[in-house]
This record gives C-alpha cells, sequence and structure tokens, in this order.
C-alpha cells in the first residue's frame, strides 16, 4: 500500500499541528508523542481514507490527530470514533477539541451497543482503512475480535503492545498470516508503569483472499 519508510520520514518532519483546545488526556495520541506523529502520518495518506478509533476519550489525542490529518490531507476522508462516555459534560469535551473538523463522526455508548449485531454497517457505511485500537480490559478483547472478524482493516495500529493485558491480543495477529508487522515502535513520551508505551503497525496480507 504503502512504502513504510515514507511514514517514518513524514512521521520526523516539522509540522503545525493541531491545538488541544480543551482537556488533553495525558495517554492519548496527540501530536506531542511520537505515535501521535506516526497516525497524523497515516491518516493523511491518499489510500487511507475511513478510520475506526477505538476510543475518542475527551477527542485531544488520536481522533484530533486523524481529524486534522485528515482535512488538511483533503478528499472524501471520514473518522468514526467510538466513546463510552456519554454525558453531556463529556461531549462537550469533545466537541470542543474538535470543531470545525467536518470528517469527525463520533459513536456514543456502549462498543457492543454501537457495532453489535450487524448494525455497525449503518453507523460507518465505508469500507475501514485504519483501525486505532487503544481500549482498556475487560472490553479489548472484544474489541479485538471485533476488528478482526468484522471489520478487517488494511492497517491496524495496536498500542500498548508491551503490557501483559494487551499483549496477547499483539501476538495473535503475530501468528496468524493475515496481518504482517510493518513497525514496531515506541513513544518515550508515554510512560506507564515506569516504561515506554510500545506500539506496532500491521497491513494486511493483500495475498490471502477475503472470508
Amino acid at each position: 500500500m504503502f512504502d513504510i519508510k515514507e511514514i517514518i520520514e513524514c512521521s520526523a518532519q516539522e509540522r503545525e499541528y493541531p491545538e488541544v483546545r480543551g482537556d488533553r488526556y495525558e495517554h492519548g495520541f496527540d501530536c506531542q508523542t511520537h505515535i501521535g506523529q506516526v497516525l497524523w502520518c497515516i491518516a493523511a495518506h491518499p489510500e487511507i481514507n475511513t478510520v475506526l478509533d477505538f476510543f475518542t476519550n475527551t477527542g485531544s489525542g488520536s481522533s484530533l490527530t486523524i481529524a486534522h490529518a485528515q482535512q488538511r490531507s483533503g478528499g472524501n476522508k471520514k473518522l468514526y470514533g467510538v466513546e463510552m462516555k456519554a454525558s453531556r459534560e463529556h461531549r462537550a469535551k469533545i466537541e470542543k477539541n474538535l470543531e470545525g473538523y467536518s470528517s469527525a463522526n463520533i459513536l456514543y455508548g456502549s462498543v457492543q451497543n454501537v457495532l453489535e449485531h450487524g448494525q455497525w454497517r449503518e453507523q460507518i457505511p465505508e469500507e475501514v482503512d485504519l483501525v486505532c485500537y487503544d481500549p482498556d480490559p475487560p472490553i479489548a478483547d472484544w474489541v479485538f475480535n471485533f476488528t478482526l472478524h468484522e471489520c478487517r482493516p488494511k492497517l491496524w495500529l495496536m498500542h500498548n503492545i508491551n503490557y501483559d493485558e494487551w499483549e496477547s491480543n499483539f501476538n495473535n495477529l503475530m501468528r496468524g498470516d493475515e496481518y504482517e508487522l510493518v513497525l514496531k515502535s515506541a513513544s518515550p513520551e508515554l510512560i506507564f508503569r515506569e516504561k515506554c508505551q510500545e506500539f506496532a503497525l500491521f497491513e494486511k496480507n493483500e495475498s490471502i483472499p477475503s472470508s
């Protein structure tokens, strides 16, 4: 699909990144982090049009990064961010950070309720090019299986791969033949349990036919 070296070179370039206008989630993938800069370049790629983000949180991290990249790169790009916190106060935080980004669509509620029973295609009619995967247990396994068996994205950005709670799903992708690991790195700006949070980018093996 693309040369990963181009993504790495892109992420190292200086550019005007989006400003967080509301509450900032300290573990989010904003463009002050290495993973955020890599994510920006992936979302800006001309072949990445539809992105599914687990989860939006306050809208200051991955969703803002993706929406900004989509706006800058142009085209008919869409972001679908899932967020389980649906209070009026929390929605206001998201709306403040994502105001003016027309590609952003936020789906509120329990992730199972939003996406279960095959009805997710009514919410997300486009084929998914990239899934940004950063859910916490106990929902992490459900999201992993949904992504693997239902979404089947071209690209899969997986976070926290160096922690026990998430490592098994990383290993599941590594053992399979449907996806190929194209990047494994860490964000020195994101520290959890006294170590840098690592992430991985997988690309779908196009030689494997869809089921």
